[in-house]
């Protein structure tokens, strides 16, 4: 019984750290300027 309760209150929070990745990942794109290579490499892993 825990187990499953954890896991339905986990279920959002993995889903919402799901979407923050792809924003994140998506956002990287519009970086500009001197840094924007190593920035770039480093966001993109």
């Amino acid at each position: 019984m825990e187990r499953e309760e954890v896991s339905e209150q986990l279920r959002p929070l993995s889903v919402e750290l799901t979407d923050l990745a792809l924003i994140a990942k998506q956002a990287h794109w519009n970086l500009t300027g001197p840094v924007f290579r190593p920035l770039h490499l480093h966001l993109d892993d």
